[in-house]
Order: structure tokens, then sequence, then C-alpha cells
């Protein structure tokens, strides 16, 4: 009786080459996926000159000292649907006569940015003359200025 000759099977590490070759593809087209992402979106540039910005520090150092001993305060909200502040000095005395403006832009996600004007409405209380633009949270950034004067501060506001 004849016997069978002896068959090798396929071997499964054939294709070895072709999964190697297959996860580095995978791997590249995330690479490029992330890639993109990056260059199209957030740059994460907080100033539009940062280099000045850290240059000149002392500066702000300097600025924020002058403010401290200055003494003023500043309360802010939204009531219906504007931005109304009240300055007050070291006494707690209204502060009237102020050229007020600032800025109002999210803290997160889109980077616009709206410009408000400020008119008095009574003892040390200004309002903006724009609504907020939407629901949600919004960084002020405001500058008030009394002849010499000035004064800057930052806020974080929520519409409800």
């Amino acid at each position: 009786m004849d016997t069978p000759a002896y068959v090798p099977s396929a071997s499964a590490w054939k294709w070895f080459p072709w999964w190697i070759a297959g996860g580095l593809g995978v791997t590249i087209a995330v690479n490029i996926g992330l890639i993109w992402a990056a260059a199209h979106s957030f740059p994460g540039e907080a100033a539009t000159k940062p280099y000045e910005v850290g240059t000149a520090y002392n500066r702000v150092l300097a600025d924020a000292a002058r403010q401290a001993e200055q003494g003023w305060q500043v309360d802010s909200a939204i009531e219906a649907g504007k931005v109304r502040l009240r300055f007050a000095d070291k006494q707690g005395a209204a502060l009237n006569a102020l050229a007020v403006t600032g800025t109002i832009e999210r803290p997160v996600g889109s980077t616009e940015r709206f410009q408000l004007s400020f008119v008095p409405v009574a003892g040390g209380v200004y309002q903006a003359t724009q609504p907020v633009p939407a629901l949600g949270q919004w960084d002020l950034k405001l500058e008030a200025q009394q002849g010499e004067t000035i004064f800057r501060a930052a806020r974080r506001l929520i519409t409800p």
C-alpha cells in the first residue's frame, strides 16, 4: 500500500509582512489626520505678540502694583442681556465720569471678540450699549479711565 506524500500546510506566517505593512499604513494615516487637525484648529496663541508681552512683564507688574494701591473696585454682572459694571474707590464711594471700554470673548472655542462701550446709568454704574451676543460663559476685559488714572480688570461672566 502506498502512503501519501507529506504535503506541508500553508503557514500563516506568509502574511506577516502584510500585517506589518498594514499596521504602518494605519499609523501613517492616523498621523496625517492628526497633523491636518492640528494645522486647522486653534493655535493656542494667547497674545498677538507673545515675545513683546513677555519682555514687558516688569511693566505689567508695576501697573498691577499701582492699580492695587489705587484701590478701585468693580462689580460686574449681566442684567437684561447687557453687561453692567459698578465702580467704587477705596472707601466704597461711587466713581463717576469714567471712560469705560471693554472686550468680551469666549473663554474656550470661538476666538471672536466683541468690542463693548459703556455709558453711565447711575452713580458709579455703567452699562454696555451692546447686548451680550449669546448665552454661556464670557471673559470680559475692561478698561476705565479718569484723567490720567487707568484701571484694567478681567472678569468671567455667565449669562443665564
